[in-house]
C-alpha cells in the first residue's frame, strides 16, 4: 500500500551530486566524467519497478544528492558508509543502486544492524544485484531498471 510506504532519509549522508560539468577534475558528478553525467536526472518521488523512490534535488541540499563510494576511479570518495537510521520496523528495504567502472564478483556488501545487534550482510554482486550504469541491460527476472538521459545517452 502506498501510505504504507517510508523513506530513509538520506540528505545528511549524501556526499555527491548527479551533473558535471568538467571530467576529471575531482569537484562533481557521481562519476566525474564531465557530460557523460546524470543531470537530467527527474527530482522527487518516482516509481522505479513500481517501488517509489525519493531522489534528492542537489540544489536543495547543499550540492549534495546521491552517494558516491570510493573505488580505484574515485579514491576521494569513502570506502563506507555507517549510521543511517531506518528507525521504524519495516517488512521490505528497497535500494537504488548503480555502478560505474564494475569489475566481476563482489561489487559490495550493505550490512543491516538491527536493535538486538544482529546483523545480516547482503552481498551485491556484479551483473547480478548491480551492473555498470553505461553498459546496463535488462535481464529477465531481474530488478528493475529506470532509464534516465544524459548528454551522451537518450533511452
Amino acid at each position: 500500500n502506498a501510505e504504507d510506504i517510508r523513506f530513509i532519509d538520506l540528505r545528511s549522508v549524501v556526499n555527491s551530486h548527479y551533473e558535471d560539468k568538467v571530467a576529471g577534475d575531482g569537484k562533481g558528478g557521481w562519476t566525474d566524467q564531465g557530460e557523460n553525467c546524470l543531470r537530467y536526472t527527474p527530482w522527487g518521488i518516482r516509481q522505479c519497478n513500481g517501488i517509489p523512490f525519493d531522489f534528492i534535488r542537489h540544489d536543495m541540499n547543499s550540492g549534495r544528492s546521491c552517494i558516491v563510494m570510493g573505488s580505484k576511479m574515485r579514491p576521494d570518495a569513502p570506502g563506507e558508509i555507517c549510521g543511517i537510521q531506518v528507525g521504524s520496523l519495516v517488512r521490505n528495504l528497497y535500494f537504488l543502486q548503480a555502478s560505474a567502472w564494475t569489475g566481476k564478483g563482489l561489487c559490495f556488501t550493505y550490512v543491516i544492524h538491527y536493535r538486538d545487534g544482529s546483523r545480516i550482510d547482503i552481498p551485491i554482486h556484479d551483473n547480478i544485484e548491480i551492473a555498470d550504469w553505461f553498459k546496463i541491460k535488462a535481464k529477465k527476472g531481474k530488478t528493475g531498471i529506470l532509464y534516465l538521459a544524459n548528454a551522451l545517452f537518450l533511452p
